[in-house]
């Protein structure tokens, strides 16, 4: 099977042992950091379970649907915001039926950690009580924050980060020097975020304007730091902890090149901050707190 994914050797194995002996879990939780290719593999499995040829030949008639997004056989639904009980309730449903075409329906819930408790007690009972045909994929960066007993019944399969060389042939030939520089100083780790940034204009365009807030958060101007309060507080959730995970990944980034206690502690103090934040904390109270630390780190 060509996955055309990058890195993963064993956890891409693994799974292609599985199909092949016919002993798939009915459920899946991907755990991993945020961009490094949880998603993608996710994809590629449910597109390999559904095709025709059963590798994901992008030429039958089940991968051109999947790849117009059009397939019946395959449900997503996830993202930044909060996954609710009435979307769950949906997908079961639509899993109760019987595959229009393909062997399998697949269902893949990306960041899995943003469903509600109603939401996870809901396919709780699913997977408990799983059709045969049924797969349902969790990606998620926070398995934390799932239920225990949801973890119990799935396949749990963990992902790394990917070295640059090991990913780069993925990315398009031209690539402006701007991007380039952005790829290596917030993913040189992580596949998934450097082909949005190889990919996605507006993307490219946040991401600059998140590279100059972090200058100020690693400025020693505390003025500049509390100023930055007042913008990122009006963020919503979803936002504010993406900002705060592409500063970890850039000050991670630094950390390879020229480690040193100061930045190993504001890691620590960005790796806190969006645990509060997840927790529902004010999040101007947590940004104060953050930039205040900053001092002493």
């Amino acid at each position: 099977m060509d996955w055309q994914v990058a890195g993963h050797k064993k956890q891409l194995e693994f799974l292609e042992q599985t199909i092949k002996r016919g002993r798939l879990a009915h459920a899946y939780v991907f755990a991993g950091p945020q961009g490094v290719g949880k998603r993608m593999v996710a994809h590629k499995l449910a597109q390999i379970l559904i095709c025709e040829n059963n590798q994901a030949c992008n030429s039958c008639k089940q991968c051109k649907s999947f790849v117009l997004k059009n397939n019946a056989d395959f449900i997503e639904l996830g993202g930044s915001e909060a996954i609710k009980i009435e979307q769950i309730r949906d997908l079961i449903y639509k899993l109760s039926l019987k595959p229009y075409l393909a062997q399998y329906k697949v269902a893949v819930i990306d960041a899995a950690e943003n469903m509600t408790e109603e939401a996870q007690n809901a396919l709780l009972k699913s997977i408990e009580e799983p059709k045969p045909y049924t797969i349902v994929i969790l990606i998620t960066s926070s398995p934390d924050r799932l239920k225990k007993t949801i973890l119990s019944r799935a396949q749990k399969i963990n992902f790394g980060v990917v070295d640059y060389d090991g990913y780069k042939y993925l990315l398009p030939l031209k690539l402006s020097t701007a991007q380039k520089a952005l790829i290596q100083n917030f993913a040189s780790q992580k596949p998934g975020l450097a082909l949005k940034i190889a990919m996605d204009e507006e993307f490219l365009s946040m991401l600059a304007n998140t590279e100059k807030q972090l200058d100020d958060f690693l400025s020693e101007d505390k003025s500049k730091r509390l100023l930055l309060v007042n913008q990122l507080s009006e963020s919503e959730t979803a936002e504010l902890l993406l900002t705060l995970d592409l500063w970890q990944n850039r000050l991670e980034s630094e950390l390879r090149k020229n480690p040193h206690k100061k930045l190993a502690d504001r890691i620590a103090l960005l790796g806190e901050s969006q645990s509060l934040v997840r927790q529902n904390l004010n999040a101007k109270l947590v940004l104060v707190n953050l930039m205040l630390q900053a001092d002493y780190a």
